[in-house]
């Protein structure tokens, strides 16, 4: 009976991600790291499991931070509330949200990744408006969040509330939910900025935008009402980015039911939760977190097909076929806070956001690939094993971001 036990012990570990390396617990493989900002000490797995190629930028205490294959860490930014880096595929840029919460707005900024001046390129800096009796009084501040570079290195995908003063008769509101924007870092914003999604009226517009590679695509996690009303609907979904730009003939518009040319890569089924959508870097995967119950959340992997956004509105076929390969979605690995996949550079990795021990680290998967479907699976031998030890001082509502 003990031996069971113990083999059932070992196996709920790995069903749950939790590997042998825990520094919080005292292991010996996490070397300790001070931060320049504030005297914070933070551990580094140091052991052959927890070996990476590349860079990761994630946030700590709202500072900007990178972690390199060697497990060295170095700070970037002082001084700022930084959240959701993204580096430019050439290298040489990293786009990052500054955020003022105490004036109830963000910057979309950028500077060389050898360091140097912050660029602002979006400011959500404005004034509150007293505009009785009709319409209510409003306030021309806006949030921008989750950057994401354009393939050229010169566009960037962004979130925003900035056109949240467009008034809509038929929805009788104005428009408060983010949406997704593309804009160049030449070009002056946001009056240059381009539609690439709307969002729905009400219940948290669309997050986690990013471009697809080798492929004009977009995609986003898209939160939405269903037909009732009192559901709420979580799912990922796929465009490309120029089609409401480039034909404004269709009439594409937000709403309670908005019409875009998004196509659906996740069912719409009430509170079934599908978000955070990651591209493999050949383009042909996508990792995504889905919710299994109150209490796990999961890492899933599953293919995209080819040309599904061809088309100015998705057809039937289309759209059963952009569905398919959902149902033979590979599950990963299952934890109570499972969030913010990003692939390594080679797609042999992926690291993510665990919560254990009461706080959030970055964490490490092996993957394997069967070269006939193209399916995902955990490597064999190994189980999900910690990379830090933040002491709650990793801040998982940031999106992190890894480079060769």
């Amino acid at each position: 009976m003990f031996c069971l036990l113990a083999v059932l012990a070992l196996s709920m570990q790995s069903c749950l991600g939790i590997g042998s390396n825990i520094g919080s617990n005292g292991s010996t493989n996490f070397k300790q790291a001070t931060t320049t900002s504030n005297g914070t000490s933070i551990g580094v797995n140091t052991s052959d499991q927890a070996i990476f190629k590349g860079k990761i930028y994630f946030t700590l205490d709202r500072n900007l931070y990178v972690l390199d294959g060697n497990r060295n860490i170095k700070q970037l930014t002082h001084g700022m509330d930084v959240r959701d880096p993204a580096v430019s595929p050439d290298g040489k840029l990293i786009a990052f949200i500054v955020r003022h919460d105490d004036k109830n707005y963000s910057d979309l900024v950028y500077m060389s990744t050898s360091g140097g001046p912050v660029k602002i390129l979006c400011t959500g800096a404005g004034r509150y408006i007293n505009n009785p009796p009709y319409p209510a009084p409003k306030s021309t501040a806006a949030w921008y969040a989750q950057p994401a570079w354009a393939p050229d290195s010169t566009h960037l995908l962004f979130l925003s509330d900035f056109q949240k003063d467009k008034w809509d008769p038929g929805v009788d509101a104005f428009l408060l939910d983010l949406m997704v924007f593309s804009i160049s870092i030449h070009d002056s914003c946001p009056s240059q900025a381009r539609n690439v999604a709307f969002a729905s009226y009400g219940d948290g517009g669309d997050r986690d935008p990013s471009y697809r590679p080798h492929h004009n695509e977009v995609v986003y996690t898209h939160f939405a009402y269903d037909s009732s009303q009192t559901k709420q609907v979580i799912q990922i979904l796929l465009t490309n980015p120029d089609t409401i730009s480039t034909h404004p003939q269709m009439g594409y518009k937000p709403g309670v039911y908005e019409f875009d040319p998004a196509v659906a890569l996740t069912p719409a089924t009430p509170d079934l939760t599908n978000m955070e959508p990651t591209f493999s870097p050949d383009g042909n995967s996508l990792a995504y977190i889905r919710r299994q119950d109150a209490t796990h959340m999961a890492l899933y992997i599953m293919r995209v097909p080819d040309g599904l956004t061809n088309g100015l509105k998705p057809t039937p076929d289309i759209a059963q076929k952009a569905l398919a390969p959902y149902q033979q979605s590979s599950l990963i690995l299952t934890s109570l806070y499972v969030s913010q996949p990003i692939w390594s550079p080679d797609g042999k990795q992926i690291a993510y956001l665990n919560y254990t021990n009461n706080v959030f680290n970055i964490w490490l998967v092996n993957l394997s690939v069967n070269a006939k479907t193209g399916l995902y699976t955990m490597s064999n031998n190994s189980t999900p094993v910690q990379l830090t030890d933040a002491g709650g001082h990793l801040n998982a509502d940031s999106r992190p971001f890894w480079t060769p």
